[in-house]
């Protein structure tokens, strides 16, 4: 008689931070989130202007063609992220799924602004999970109105860096184009991130195939199942 392994049920722990009975749009912030750092780039075809650790008082009305990325790194702080809301017309309900960062990726049209979510591909070390790679995301929420994109990440990193770039670099498409391109741009960064992790787990497929071939052990079983779960 063959005895199959047992497998574990996965459990998914969606907390909602809001108590039953609140009102929608209600914000309510982990208290383990990430005190926030905000970053401004504001550019246009022949401006551009960067700015780490920025206070709103200091995010002006965009003018003529200028086009605004705001970047906030960090979801503790409640009263700013109702402030940002109030200042750029972001709808409640956006405002409310971007800090509860359980969300699937969506797509949503609300008066005055666009409204995404993606998830950014974030990897742990090998030691951190008995030795075996383990793969998180984080939430992004992209906010896309008629002159700016306003990004809020979970935690500091991303892999916006080489837009950073181009957005610095005088006569590029970026500068010459809309917000619409800018969150394009933004979200395509978030896919092409997702090709270096699957190449690393192609990888560790292959290493975990001759491990069992040449040197089976107990723990490949669980190998295989952190890897089964990731996939």
């Amino acid at each position: 008689m063959s005895h199959r392994p047992r497998r574990k049920r996965l459990r998914y722990s969606h907390r909602r931070r809001n108590p039953p009975g609140s009102a929608p749009g209600t914000l309510t912030a982990d208290p383990t989130a990430q005190s926030p750092k905000v970053a401004l780039i504001v550019y246009s075809s022949t401006l551009f202007r960067a700015q780490v650790g920025v206070s709103l008082n200091e995010i002006l009305k965009p003018v003529g063609q200028d086009i605004q990325w705001l970047n906030v790194e960090g979801l503790g702080d409640v009263k700013l992220l109702q402030a940002i809301g109030e200042k750029f017309g972001l709808h409640p309900l956006a405002l409310e799924d971007a800090i509860n960062v359980h969300q699937r990726p969506k797509f949503e049209d609300y008066q005055g602004h666009l409204f995404l979510i993606v998830r950014m591909p974030v990897v742990c070390p090998a030691e951190e999970v008995g030795g075996v790679h383990r793969f998180r995301s984080e939430q992004v929420s992209i906010y896309v109105g008629q002159q700016f994109v306003i990004t809020l990440q979970e935690i500091s990193g991303d892999t916006f860096d080489a837009i950073r770039k181009r957005l610095r670099t005088e006569g590029s498409n970026i500068r010459r184009m809309g917000s619409d391109y800018l969150a394009y741009t933004l979200i395509d960064s978030v896919i092409d991130a997702y090709f270096p992790v699957l190449e690393q787990y192609g990888e560790l497929v292959e290493e975990l195939e001759i491990e069992v071939m040449e040197r089976p052990s107990p723990d490949d079983i669980f190998k295989i199942h952190a890897l089964k779960r990731d996939l």
